[in-house]
């Protein structure tokens, strides 16, 4: 599928131009992991859900220059069935050397890509566009630039990093401080072994940590193709503590463009009780450390869950390891009735909560 407007045009995601898709996103300084990571890629392609990804080009020399990344979802609010195009950490990516261009490109996309393809042809509802960690931290005030439309509702949370230097410990709280080292001593002292992604049963490893969690990250259908997918790539990265051959902690990240970002950690009793599950985590941000990366992300600041409850131990967890919290914003673009509908009484119910 291929669309003509000024002087740019753009090509839907598919297996033909996969690898220009992934040339723009390794010239784009701040792209993030989803558009980075082949695995990911491949998987929408095969699930026949890759037609919310689309490249920009520039016309005259037929030069791709940008991306679009985006993945479509349904999700039910009360009676109404929306369809969603989801842009997670994702917003206009550039090839850096068209930076200067981002307004122009930034117009096209809106009205050539968001109010033509996506709303007549896709027939999407809502857009919802979350910026890549690296422009929340590094470069706020050109977020407005890179996200594709020119007004929406706006989500507003925080994102929490650890800063990443030579001092790691020392930007812990003291609890966790005294936590961690507790759990090194711990490790030292105990019969284990950590074993990283190479270990051919880490796929069973991670899969008996995920049930550990009281409220699992996945289904376990769901998580087995989800594992079975970040071990093949390059960008996650694993780590995980055996006691008798059984999983007790275990750690997954991500790195890409010098961030560090936080996936997935579970841990048994005995991990949690004897402190492994922090020291592991500890041990990852000091690996991320010798590999270049300069922040950790924990994730937002607050999380909660569908009726607005805060999840208060994954909030603590996450604000214990990290030392900065910066503002944090999703932008959500109705395009139909229904979903304006949607977001009213969503707001008319944020308001009854205050």
């Amino acid at each position: 599928m291929n669309y003509k407007k000024e002087g740019f045009r753009f090509e839907v995601l598919t297996e033909n131009n996969k690898n220009t898709w992934l040339d723009i996103a390794k010239k784009c300084s701040y792209a993030p992991v989803n558009a980075l990571d082949e695995f990911f890629l491949d998987e929408q392609l095969e699930n026949n859900c890759a037609d919310g990804n689309a490249i920009i080009y520039e016309r005259e020399n037929n030069i791709p220059i940008a991306l679009f990344p985006g993945v479509v979802e349904k999700r039910k609010r009360g009676l109404i069935t929306l369809k969603i195009l989801r842009s997670r950490f994702g917003g206009l990516l550039i090839d850096d050397n068209y930076s200067k261009d981002v307004l122009v490109i930034k117009n096209f996309v809106f009205r050539q890509i968001i109010n033509k393809y996506y709303a007549s042809k896709l027939r999407i509802d809502l857009v919802e566009v979350e910026l890549p960690p690296k422009i929340i931290i590094d470069s706020p005030l050109i977020a407005f630039k890179i996200v594709p439309f020119y007004w929406s509702n706006v989500e507003v949370n925080s994102i929490l990093y650890l800063k990443i230097d030579n001092d790691i410990l020392g930007k812990l709280k003291p609890t966790v401080k005294r936590e961690v080292k507790a759990g090194l001593e711990n490790i030292k002292k105990a019969q284990i072994q950590i074993v990283n992604r190479d270990d051919k049963n880490m796929l069973d490893y991670l899969i008996k940590l995920n049930k550990y969690n009281a409220a699992p990250f996945k289904p376990v259908p769901v998580i087995e193709n989800y594992f079975k997918r970040i071990l093949k790539s390059p960008y996650y990265h694993t780590s995980v503590i055996l006691l008798d051959g059984e999983p007790i902690a275990g750690v997954i990240y991500t790195l890409s463009n010098g961030i560090g970002t936080y996936r997935f950690n579970s841990s048994n009793k005995i991990g949690k009780n004897f402190f492994m599950n922090k020291a592991l985590l500890y041990l990852m941000i000091e690996d991320l450390r010798s590999k270049g990366a300069t922040y950790f992300v924990l994730g937002l600041g607050l999380e909660y869950d569908k009726e607005y409850e805060s999840l208060d131990n994954l909030n603590y967890f996450k604000r214990s390891f990290s030392s900065h919290e910066v503002s944090y914003f999703r932008f959500r673009r109705a395009l139909t009735f229904k979903a304006h509908l949607v977001e009213f009484f969503k707001h008319w119910r944020a308001k009854d909560l205050l």
